[in-house]
């Protein structure tokens, strides 16, 4: 095991002693177990789960060759949660060749199951999750490393993101934290009342895994959220300020499959119990009301996608997940300049399309 060293600050340090690893050894989270004394690994296990999304995986797979070191550096995996609308393997084949790994489910078994075949099948010292749509920039998995090099008591770093929509196109991008590489101070309360992340960008120590155990079976949605909260109670987190990655904001994205299933409140609601469950009480009192705050917000968001979707149904729909949040004058103004907003451009390209015929 690594050492946690100090740079994470005293306050922190005393909050991630509070939440004992036992707490994450149950039928909720997949048993990691260390890989065996004597059997060569790489530095690198690249994890690409996949479902239904192949007209993407040739980008992402090739994000990844363009960096790749060597199987005697990187393992790389493709995870198919048994699609039924595409041929992932084709691709696999086609663009890898016997250089990528491919593993197929039987039957599809969720994403957190999918998940954790990679997890157990893995070998490399640093983990990173790349779903089959999303993309890691140049340079990614090299300033990753010296960032793990240089900070050895975190237990994860992540970088910026870049959304994408299904084009490619840059359509918005989550920032810095930090303007130079280092480990976060005050990380745990801030990751715990917002979602700050996005899964391309992050990489986890393997042995982090074996320590807290896989991601949370109860969640379909959110459970890389939970992730990023339970690796910071106990584990220094770092940002690399030299790294990218970008996330795609399709339609056939795990989040975007809950918004469609109306599930997504419940089950960041389950989450919170979850989270607030092993989190010290002082921490969760002060992160109640603008985590919720934030959270009905994001779902705001949403409130177009929704229209187009169902139309009014679906948007009172989300709009009563909103309020089940957050119902406060800011919450009520974005939800209305958004959906004005929304309505006016449909009316505006329906007129501009009526006017050419």
């Amino acid at each position: 095991m690594f050492s946690k060293g100090a740079k994470a600050g005293i306050a922190e340090s005393q909050l991630r002693k509070a939440v004992p690893n036992a707490l994450f050894v149950d039928e909720h989270h997949a048993r990691i177990e260390s890989v065996p004394e004597g059997v060569m690994r790489p530095r690198w296990s690249v994890l690409i789960p996949c479902y239904n999304c192949a007209a993407f995986l040739e980008k992402t797979l090739q994000s990844v060759l363009g960096q790749d070191p060597g199987p005697a550096g990187m393992e790389i995996m493709v995870i198919d949660d048994c699609s039924d609308r595409d041929d992932p393997a084709a691709v696999v084949d086609r663009i890898a060749g016997n250089r990528v790994q491919f593993f197929r489910q039987q039957a599809n078994v969720g994403t957190v199951r999918n998940y954790e075949t990679g997890l157990h099948a893995c070998r490399g010292q640093l983990v990173h999750q790349l779903h089959g749509d999303d993309l890691v920039l140049p340079g990614f998995y090299r300033e990753m490393e010296t960032a793990f090099r240089r900070f050895p008591q975190a237990g994860a770093f992540f970088c910026e993101s870049d959304y994408i929509d299904e084009a490619g196109k840059v359509v918005g991008n989550t920032g810095k934290e930090l303007a130079e590489t280092g480990i976060l101070d005050n990380w745990l309360p801030r990751i715990a009342q917002a979602q700050r992340i996005q899964t391309p960008a992050m990489v986890v120590r393997r042995e982090v895994y074996e320590a807290l155990g896989g991601f949370d079976r109860r969640l379909d949605c959110s459970e890389d959220w939970e992730m990023w909260i339970r690796i910071a109670s106990r584990y220094p987190v770092g940002f690399c300020a030299t790294a990218r990655a970008q996330y795609r904001t399709s339609a056939g994205n795990n989040t975007s499959r809950s918004i469609v299933r109306g599930t997504l409140g419940r089950t960041q609601r389950a989450m919170f119990d979850i989270v607030d469950g092993y989190l010290p009480p002082s921490l969760v009192a002060s992160i109640r009301k603008p985590r919720a705050v934030k959270l009905a917000l994001d779902f705001c968001g949403h409130l177009p996608k929704a229209i187009d979707r169902g139309g009014f149904r679906e948007w009172l729909r989300l709009c009563r997940e909103i309020a089940r949040f957050h119902c406060g004058p800011t919450a009520l103004r974005r939800a209305a300049s958004l959906t004005v907003r929304h309505l006016w451009k449909k009316r505006a390209g329906q007129f501009r399309r009526s006017a050419r015929t």
